[in-house]
């Protein structure tokens, strides 16, 4: 026999916000759902470990925009081990005025306690102490993902119906050609067991990257892949605020692109909002000019040239993407 035992803080460490219910605990995830993501050489050695994440929680519950405050002992991969298995926490969200809101920032500390070194690290679920060896993918670059539209067709007519928005969570396998197979829930609960379906179906839309960075085949090892249903989203939605860019232009893109037309109409400042599509490949293209501070001549094709180097990421922390749908970006540029 063995034990394991992975504790997250009774009483998270919350940010000062301005709510009527602060969110809590709702579920937490398993030993067996730790044991899936525990560091191996952490788990061989039979080593320890503490770390202190801070999120944002949504107005569904979810923990999102994690990021590691500290990790102990460093380098040994509890920090990433923690950041995977954020998708399995669920809170209550926070309340103000009646409704669930965002909660900017809440500070969870998590202790890993290895078993002994002779178990190794396993597929969650199997039940002896000598199970399959697997690898966990976090933050995975995806290669293709469902689009808005495809999450807006395969949302469930009875929970659309029903007014019910919720969020699944797929542990699956990456195939030899970059498919994810098979998917299984994690913690399922009663209320989103209708979304299963809707969530296998938009899992085969998914491509994973092949390789490793350094060459070594990805296939066989598992993601954990979040799918969240709101049911007041749009076929085709537009994005206005919060929007986590992964890249942006770097300064001489916006010298070489929009220098020259402000030298033209002889002002030093330029701001403009563009309203631009999301491609597959998450960059934006197709921009139009919503405002601008005055008519610039040639605005237009720079916009568009500056709008592939803005890349979003491809799918969300939050089980959703921007493929398919419209961004709104405010642009302001002076000459230096």
């Amino acid at each position: 026999m063995f034990a394991v035992g992975i504790v997250i803080g009774s009483s998270p460490a919350l940010a000062k916000q301005a709510v009527d219910k602060a969110p809590n605990w709702k579920r937490a995830p398993s030993q067996q759902d730790f044991l899936g993501v525990f560091p191996k050489a952490a788990m061989d050695a039979g080593v320890d470990g503490k770390v202190r994440l801070t999120c944002r929680v949504t107005s569904t519950g979810l923990l999102t925009g994690c990021r590691v405050l500290s990790e102990t002992p460093p380098g040994l991969g509890f920090g990433q081990a923690a950041l995977a298995i954020a998708p399995q926490v669920l809170m209550t969200p926070a309340i103000k005025d009646g409704k669930p809101v965002e909660f900017e920032a809440i500070t969870i500390p998590i202790n890993f306690e290895a078993p002994s070194p002779s178990t190794g690290s396993r597929v969650s679920g199997v039940p002896d102490l000598h199970g399959t060896t697997f690898t966990v993918l976090t933050k995975v670059p995806w290669t293709a993902t469902p689009s808005t539209t495809d999450i807006w067709a395969a949302y469930p007519q009875s929970a659309r119906e029903r007014k019910l928005s919720g969020r699944i969570t797929l542990e699956c396998v990456i195939q030899k050609d970059g498919v994810i197979g098979a998917c299984k829930a994690r913690n399922l609960e009663a209320n989103t067991e209708v979304f299963l379906p809707a969530a296998r179906s938009l899992a085969t839309k998914f491509r994973a990257p092949l390789k490793f960075d350094d060459g070594k085949s990805t296939v066989g090892s598992h993601v954990l892949v979040p799918f969240e249903f709101q049911v007041d989203q749009a076929p085709a939605p537009t994005f206005t605020s919060g929007l986590p860019w992964l890249v942006i232009p770097a300064f001489d893109q916006f010298e070489a692109a929009l220098g020259p037309i402000l030298k033209a109409a002889g002002v030093q400042e330029m701001k403009v909002k563009l309203e631009c599509g999301v491609a597959q490949e998450a960059y934006l293209k197709d921009c139009t000019i919503q405002s601008a501070s005055q008519e610039f001549e040639g605005l237009q094709p720079a916009a568009n040239r500056l709008a592939a180097g803005f890349i979003l990421p491809r799918w969300t922390e939050t089980g959703s993407t921007y493929f398919g749908g419209k961004v709104v970006v405010s642009l302001r540029y002076i000459l230096p």
